[in-house]
């Protein structure tokens, strides 16, 4: 809403006096657009309290800052590891990350793992092949992403590659590129998209970053237009670099 006073003027010789703005009221038909009657009340309380006059701020006070979470003994981070584990399937490394976060004593994230584990609650085989799985049910990734994937998730590096091979091992990369594509491109005359050099360099890239092989790619590719023999296959290095090492 505006503020009633006429000038500026009058309006700080009212906050002087005072200590606050005068009253609020709507502009009357035919007042002057320029003066201060138009200005938000808001906007000129903060310019006078923190400008003119600091002394007469009225602020609110800071809101008091939380305090840190207290420390997790050994039951609550039991407790707080199998709720975390209900949500959502996690690695050995993810769930440690968590718990060393809020455990009062490294020895009871160790302890907690240990159990974990001893019950069947933590198990990184059986999380990779299941992780391993759904990308290719759910999404039709390529192998170099899903271990790309699984390291992100902080699975050990020889487990990761275990689980991959044995689910890619009797499966057929020109197939899985088939279903990723019509996945990505369903609704679209891929022929006539592909014939574009721009859309067709725009879906290449996507088949490498979905962990597919170039010359795979460019293989299946080459079935919706000529061009595809125009790409690089050496490109497939870029995305394997970071999954090989």
């Amino acid at each position: 809403m505006p503020c009633s006073s006429g000038s500026l003027g009058s309006l700080r010789r009212t906050w002087v006096r005072t200590g606050s703005l005068p009253p609020l009221r709507s502009p009357g038909p035919g007042r002057n657009k320029t003066t201060v009657d138009h200005l938000p009340c808001r906007f000129l309380l903060t310019v006078l309290s923190l400008t003119q006059y600091p002394e007469r701020c009225q602020c609110m006070p800071p809101r008091p800052r939380k305090s840190p979470p207290k420390p997790y003994d050994a039951a609550r981070l039991w407790t707080y590891a199998l709720n975390a584990l209900g949500r959502r399937a996690l690695s050995e490394g993810e769930i440690r990350i968590r718990l060393a976060r809020r455990a009062a004593s490294p020895a009871d994230v160790d302890a907690v793992i240990a159990r974990l584990s001893e019950y069947g609650y933590l198990d990184d085989r059986r999380f990779a092949e299941q992780f391993t799985l759904s990308r290719i049910e759910n999404q039709s990734f390529g192998s170099r992403r899903v271990v790309r994937d699984l390291r992100a998730r902080r699975v050990p590096p020889p487990t990761a590659a275990e689980a991959v091979r044995q689910a890619y091992q009797d499966r057929d990369e020109d197939l899985l590129i088939e279903q990723f594509i019509e996945r990505r491109f369903r609704k679209v005359d891929l022929s006539a998209y592909l014939a574009d050099p721009s859309h067709l360099a725009s879906a290449y890239r996507k088949l490498l970053m979905a962990g597919f092989g170039g010359a795979a790619s460019i293989r299946v590719l080459r079935r919706f237009t000529q061009r595809a023999d125009d790409l690089d296959p050496a490109c497939q290095m870029e995305e394997d670099g970071p999954a090989a090492g």
